[in-house]
């Protein structure tokens, strides 16, 4: 697919538009020398996408840290045995209100 417009030389690979050496090889050794890199955009994508994987699984273990934090906080279980302030209040017609999760 390269268009060659002057002269290339013996054991060249040429590429583009306007055709260009990329690298050579020494008959006598089989020695490759590059002589231009070429660019590899499914290479880039590829490091881009792993590059934004890591970030992501960064920022997914930050979020679990807050959310376990804010768990324990927030959320924690009833204790037992249940405080006697609760039937207390229950006896006398009051409501008790003793934190997240004791609405009675």
């Amino acid at each position: 697919g390269a268009v060659v417009v002057k002269d290339v030389p013996p054991h060249s690979t040429a590429v583009g538009v306007p055709a260009r050496v990329v690298h050579t090889i020494d008959p006598a050794t089989g020695t490759l020398q590059r002589v231009e890199q070429l660019p590899d955009p499914e290479g880039a994508m590829i490091n881009a996408l792993h590059t934004k994987v890591r970030e992501l699984e960064l920022r997914l273990n930050e979020l679990e840290e807050e959310a376990t934090r804010h768990n324990a906080e927030h959320h924690q279980l009833p204790r037992w045995p249940m405080p006697e302030e609760i039937f207390e209040g229950l006896e006398n017609g009051r409501t008790y209100d003793g934190g997240p999760g004791w609405g009675i």
